[in-house]
């Protein structure tokens, strides 16, 4: 991966040298250029992979400017807020004005965290982010911009989202599905604890059609849910308590996927071709391929409701369970019933596994 390019430029105490560089996603390009440092290299640090750092020169498809905010610059409190982008009502968004060609918006990241302003300019097809100096997280609207075009950028090309973990095992692709609490971000995780997988995703995955009836995913970075009982996390991490079922509960280390994958000595791939996939069965219930169905809330990232980062982009929904089903029937599927996953599940689950990528491997 290039590294990021610095260019001159004044510097103060709270500002440091303006960085430069292009992120590539399946063919679409974006262009970051700016300062805060944090704000800039969030971004690469949360897109990469599956998104690969590129030589500067060249066009890009969107651009992303990143500056500090002056003081006397702050935007007010919308009273209302229209677009709700998180299960809990945050990041939040607000439409100051709009006009032909061009939008501002204000954004809040997370509740008492100071705004962000975002102005769009779409005749040079480019987008400018203003973050208050010590917002922490006003700094996150940066990445937040940049997977939200990639992510509209790649449904907008054909490719379908999926609810599914994913793994690799020497470049060949495992999905990971089953309903909610089956257990997939655990499966994922013991699968490259245990068996020195590659990391994917742990929630989300897009996949489009190749060469030879072959499906291509790429790994789509989303926080990382990792369950407590299988691993212990850091003393400062940040932990998350979930009702799985009504008689169990949850504690897991929320991270993001460089975090997670540097905390834990796992390598980390963004895309691959798919090999098989695994379905988990819980409490007598089966699985089928349409557990693999993204419903509307899972598109939030990728609707760019206010065309922040190009044309305004209309309600988009995610394909219905048959469509899904229908698309990925070929693959060889493994399914495996199991009440928790636990360390040791993978060794349970392997025998089967290796079968079906070994006879991928020889087809």
């Amino acid at each position: 991966m290039d590294a990021p390019k610095q260019v001159s430029g004044n510097v103060d105490d709270s500002m440091s040298p303006t960085l430069e560089f292009v992120l590539s996603v399946a063919g679409r390009r974006v262009k970051l250029t700016g300062t805060p440092l944090k704000a800039v290299q969030g971004a690469c640090t949360w897109m990469c992979p599956p998104a690969q750092s590129m030589p500067v020169e060249g066009t890009a498809d969107w651009a992303v400017f990143v500056e500090p905010m002056a003081v006397e610059a702050a935007p007010v409190m919308p009273a209302t807020w229209s677009v709700l982008l998180g299960d809990y009502g945050w990041p939040r968004l607000e439409r100051t004005v709009s006009a032909a060609g061009s939008t501002v918006a204000v954004g809040q990241y997370r509740p008492q965290d100071a705004l962000a302003t975002i102005t769009v300019d779409r005749d040079t097809r480019s987008t400018r982010v203003l973050v208050p100096a010590g917002a922490t997280h006003a700094a996150r609207w940066v990445d937040w911009l940049v997977r939200a075009y990639f992510g509209g950028a790649l449904l907008t090309d054909g490719w379908l989202l999926l609810h599914a973990a994913a793994v690799s095992f020497g470049g060949r692709v495992v999905l990971l599905g089953g309903a909610p609490g089956a257990g997939k971000s655990s499966l994922a995780h013991v699968l490259c604890r245990e068996l020195g997988a590659s990391f994917l995703g742990d929630d989300l995955v897009f996949v489009a059609p190749g060469a030879d009836r072959s499906i291509e995913a790429i790994g789509w970075p989303t926080r990382v849910s990792v369950p407590l009982e299988l691993a212990g996390a850091p003393d400062d991490s940040d932990l998350d308590r979930r009702h799985v079922s009504p008689t169990w509960h949850r504690e897991r280390w929320l991270a993001s996927p460089a975090e997670y994958c540097a905390a834990y000595g796992i390598s980390r791939e963004g895309s691959g071709r798919v090999a098989a996939v695994v379905l988990l069965e819980r409490d007598g219930e089966g699985a089928d391929l349409g557990l693999l169905t993204a419903d509307d809330g899972h598109l939030a990232f990728m609707t760019d409701l206010l065309g922040l980062v190009g044309p305004a982009a209309a309600e988009r929904h995610a394909p219905d369970s048959r469509t899904v089903a229908a698309f990925l029937g070929h693959l060889p599927v493994l399914r495996f019933a199991i009440e928790h996953v636990t360390t040791g599940t993978a060794e349970l689950i392997w025998p089967q596994l290796r079968s079906l990528l070994d006879a991928e491997r020889i087809s």
